[in-house]
């Protein structure tokens, strides 16, 4: 059982405040769904040591009856990325890559390109970086793939096979400006495979799914998938084809409200000392996650601060850690509230998911904040 730690809520509190949070959502979540026409929502809400409280409404397809279920299965979009985080913050753990190691000494499948070497160290360029959208990466996104198609590889990726705009190249020397990429997470894919030599997906079904006991979600599509998957919307409510992404890492998580909240809950363990999951992650590693990383700069139009892989907002308001995917045909959002040893996970299956998940989180934040405490951030 974790302990107890002074200025911060005892066990019985934190499951107060993730069942308050909880009994919130069975009220909203449904009329916001009806009131604005959109199709399905999962959540779950869970608390340091605490239960998970798993709750789905809605459907999984506009037009048909088949219900979202806790089990439901959605596509996660860019969320991927902080999951993607916890396993890549266990390479220096597992003697794999060290946090600040050079990853141009470790790749093997490619190499960066003589224009880019020419430009700047690629020297500078770590896991460190990679995680924290500070290795001056340049492609903001990648395009879906059709089912049944092939996915190219994470090496043809980088070089451009999904389009021009898809080439790696500098958009700022690294270091120097924090500058969301899912080219980051397109290297931390290829350098799994080349230093582990498995699969990404199996890499991470191994050291990342099975032992936090996510079954429910995989890096690859399944056809066994289908009986449980929600259908991706248009914010007009037009149902789109199932489709995936190539970049595994940065995009292509497919999961459950409740296996997110597995992963979500992790790096405030330690802080409520629960030491259940040290074998997994230290608890230096863990805090390293949600520790605001350095950077010279944050790119123009850039209003959130990273950890590795987390969005930590502005400097002045960096109280949670969360992390959101905002792509076609889904929205959802995760975050985690220190101050009350509670995570809150909403998924939806429609651009326009938002309408329902804003109003949400601006009724549970008060509370989960707990800025009525005097030592809240403690």
């Amino acid at each position: 059982m974790p302990g107890d730690h002074p200025g911060l809520p005892l066990a019985a509190e934190r499951e107060a405040l993730a069942r308050r949070a909880a009994a919130i959502i069975q009220d909203r979540a449904g009329p916001l769904l009806r009131a604005n026409g959109l199709p399905g929502l999962s959540a779950c809400v869970t608390s340091v040591g605490g239960p998970l409280h798993a709750m789905a409404f809605g459907v999984r397809e506009l037009g048909r009856p088949e219900p979202v279920e806790p089990d439901t299965i959605f596509q996660i979009g860019s969320v991927s990325k902080s999951i993607s985080s916890l396993a890549a913050a266990r390479m220096p753990h597992l003697g794999l890559l060290g946090l600040d190691e050079p990853v141009v000494d470790r790749l093997k499948s490619w190499r960066f390109p003589q224009r880019m070497t020419r430009a700047h160290d690629v020297r500078l360029v770590t896991l460190r970086g990679l995680l924290s959208h500070t290795a001056g990466f340049n492609v903001h996104g990648y395009p879906y793939v059709d089912a049944g198609r092939p996915l190219p590889t994470a090496a043809q990726i980088l070089e451009g096979c999904q389009g021009p705009d898809t080439v790696l190249d500098w958009i700022g020397p690294p270091c120097e400006t924090m500058h969301y990429s899912s080219a980051h997470f397109v290297l931390l894919q290829l350098l799994v495979e080349d230093i582990t030599g498995q699969p990404f997906a199996r890499w991470m079904d191994r050291n990342l799914l099975l032992p936090l006991g996510m079954l429910d979600s995989a890096y690859l599509w399944d056809d066994s998938m289908k009986a449980r998957f929600a259908m991706r919307h248009t914010g007009e409510g037009e149902v789109l084809p199932q489709k995936q992404r190539a970049v595994l890492a940065s995009s292509n998580l497919h999961t459950t409200a409740s296996d997110l909240a597995r992963a979500l809950i992790l790096p405030l363990r330690s802080r409520f000392g629960d030491s259940s999951l040290e074998w997994f992650m230290p608890a230096a590693a863990a805090a390293e996650l949600v520790r605001p990383q350095p950077a010279a700069q944050v790119a123009a139009g850039e209003e959130r601060h990273w950890g590795l892989g987390w969005y930590l907002g502005r400097p002045e308001v960096q109280t949670t850690y969360k992390a959101g995917g905002a792509f076609e045909g889904v929205w959802c959002w995760l975050e985690a509230f220190p101050a009350s040893g509670v995570c809150v996970v909403l998924l939806t299956n429609t651009q326009s998911g938002a309408k329902a998940t804003h109003p949400i989180m601006h009724e549970l934040r008060p509370f989960l904040l707990r800025a009525d405490q005097p030592h809240a951030s403690a």
